[in-house]
């Protein structure tokens, strides 16, 4: 009887651990699926542009092409502003390219981290005095990038993307898992894996942001400035406006398709990694079996193995680790129960009596946040960060009123009065508690990180700064911070980087003569009185070079100063260009100094300050 029962035992306790896997799996694999679905539907828009060019290319050329590159209306235009055009014209396409260059070596600048096979997409173009000069290049560059990626190889990689199983086989799990470079953190030194081999073939399918800089200049020559009669009348024979519009209908899909394969390649790895990880825990402890030789066991197997002498020890220590988690779920329960009976009270009386809703620190009423311990008392956010600067052991703080129940810093609790519609709750679910504004920008931030996109972060604050950047370690989002200017190169070259979405910057230290185009989204924390500083810190991103949509969020709190301050920048705007808006700041006389960099105010703008503060 007793072996049936352990028996049986045995079996529910692999029936739950099925269960378990199969929970633990489901959602990897839904990602996974839906992100193939991604991948199909942008390669199926990419080959629906293709074939608008290719349509476009034959009724200019009487030509059939099976690339994009083979369509060459580049070697067209430029021949025909070799033949027909005039100086002034050749002059000034060459002038357009030349500039749209220098732009995009200003923005590439100290990238030299770029792997050596991507050297060629970056290095200098050759120089060129003339629309022969530029054509011959021009042509150099794309025979040289596609004799490197080869003919269809491009096509090629997808298709591999496209076949990666959401259900990988065990093959490629144990080969994934023993790979000595995706897994070099956890002392594997086996041979580079086949999906590390893809990863290596997808990036030089990248596309050359160089030679699109220069084609991309060229057709907005074509379509911006008005041609001469000869110009106008060989382009319209050759379809060429046609043909630059499909072009670049087509390098827009192609580049799509490329940041969703990217995305295949990742979440496919995350995939692995959940298989090995799964594995890892299913494999079970046992004990040293007699005559088994430890030095042949690799570490892994090492690490699975109990030695007869180590039982006891192992079995106090795991019953300690146990107790611990144990003691440390009752104090949450007690939390919570107290929190809930607060609650609960508060709901009772139907209104506090007068008093009971002070800060015990400073005795003020308490406003719509505060922060609360893990004893339930709660304290103005400002009160509690003084205790915490006194005290000498700013990390654990000690209750006030001597509660037993010491708070780690990071396990302080925000509780807000607020409606859940004022905007004060954001959309997405952010680990932690920062504040109703930095919690905010944290979700804004990683659903900009979702979509690809980098994103620049300014704050006239270091403190402030400084709450963000921690915030964005604990929810995992890719950042750099520049703390200094001597160490602003670095921080650019990790921004630029393919692991790093997110740029923290001060507006002092950065909102002067940096090129950012990589991003498309600014984060303006707090508003600026200084109008100048606040376009100059914008245009870093909004700037010549910049080809995508540039959004700008700006973060104010309802009903506080905060909306005031943004009126006066409003007020302050003038229709000068930005630098002579910025020494007429400079000059302007101030009656009272505002404590940032914005200046300060005048005498009018303290009273309305003052009149709303008191109004409040």
């Amino acid at each position: 009887l007793p072996g049936k029962l352990m028996h049986k035992r045995i079996d529910e306790m692999q029936s739950e651990c099925r269960s378990l896997e199969r929970l633990y799996m489901d959602g990897a694999i839904a990602v996974h699926s839906k992100i193939l679905r991604d991948l199909d539907a942008a390669t199926t828009n990419r080959v629906e542009k293709e074939l608008y060019l290719q349509n476009a290319t034959k009724r200019g050329t009487a030509r059939s092409i099976d690339h994009i590159w083979e369509d060459a209306w580049w070697d067209d235009a430029l021949a025909i502003y070799f033949i027909h055009g005039l100086p002034p014209e050749r002059h000034q396409l060459c002038s357009r390219v030349q500039a749209e260059l220098e732009n995009y070596s200003q923005s590439m600048a100290g990238m030299e981290f770029i792997a050596k096979d991507s050297e060629m997409k970056h290095r200098a173009f050759p120089t060129f005095h003339d629309v022969g000069g530029l054509q011959a290049g021009l042509t150099l560059r794309l025979t040289e990038m596609v004799s490197t990626i080869g003919a269809g190889a491009d096509a090629a990689c997808i298709k591999k993307l496209q076949g990666l199983s959401d259900h990988p086989s065990d093959v490629e799990a144990l080969e994934n898992s023993h790979c000595g470079k995706c897994h070099e953190d956890w002392n594997q030194t086996g041979p580079e894996c086949r999906h590390c081999k893809l990863e290596t073939e997808l990036l030089k399918h990248e596309p050359n942001s160089m030679i699109l800089c220069i084609l991309q200049a060229i057709g907005k020559f074509l379509k911006d400035n008005r041609q001469s009669s000869k110009v106008a009348a060989a382009c319209g024979e050759a379809n060429i406006l046609e043909r630059v519009d499909k072009f670049l209908d087509v390098i827009k899909a192609v580049e799509k398709e490329w940041q969703v394969a990217k995305k295949v390649w990742r979440i496919h790895s995350d995939l692995l990694n959940d298989i090995d990880e799964v594995n890892q825990c299913k494999r079970s402890m046992r004990l040293l079996r007699e005559g088994e030789d430890v030095n042949m066991f690799t570490e892994d197997e090492l690490n699975a193995v109990v030695f007869p002498a180590d039982v006891a020890a192992r079995y106090m220590d795991h019953n300690a680790k146990q107790a611990m988690a144990l003691a440390q779920l009752r104090r949450h329960n007690n939390t919570l129960r107290y929190l809930k009976n607060q609650t609960k009270e508060g709901k009772e009386e139907g209104q506090e009596e007068e008093g009971s809703n002070q800060c015990i620190m400073c005795l003020y009423q308490m406003k719509a946040e505060r922060s609360v311990l893990m004893c339930g008392h709660s304290f103005h956010q400002d009160c509690l960060e003084s205790l915490m600067r006194r005290h000498s052991f700013p990390a654990v703080i000690t209750c006030p009123l001597r509660c037993t129940i010491r708070t780690k810093k990071e396990n302080i609790m925000i509780a807000s009065e607020r409606r859940k519609d004022d905007g004060s709750k954001g959309k997405r679910a952010v680990k932690g508690s920062w504040g109703t504004k930095v919690t905010q920008i944290i979700g804004d931030l990683m659903d900009v990180s979702d979509l690809n996109e980098k994103s620049v972060v300014f704050s006239q604050w270091e403190d402030m700064l400084e709450v963000v950047e921690h915030a964005l370690l604990a929810n995992n989002v890719g950042h750099v911070r520049v703390k200094s200017m001597k160490k602003i190169g670095d921080a650019i070259k990790r921004f630029r980087s393919a692991a790093c979405s997110v740029l923290l910057l001060n507006v002092k230290n950065g909102a002067e003569g940096l090129t950012l185009v990589e991003a498309t989204h600014v984060f303006m924390v707090e508003p600026l009185l200084n109008s100048g500083l606040d376009s100059q810190a914008i245009n870093r991103i909004h700037r010549i070079g910049q080809t995508s949509k540039t959004y700008i969020n700006r973060y104010l709190i309802q009903d506080t100063i905060e909306m005031k301050i943004d009126k006066m920048r409003i007020d302050r705007q003038e229709d000068a260009q930005l630098e002579d808006s910025i020494s007429a700041t400079n000059r302007k006389h101030f009656d009272v100094s505002g404590g940032g960099i914005d200046g300060g105010f005048s005498k009018k703008e303290v009273q309305d300050l003052l009149k709303h503060t008191m109004t409040e």
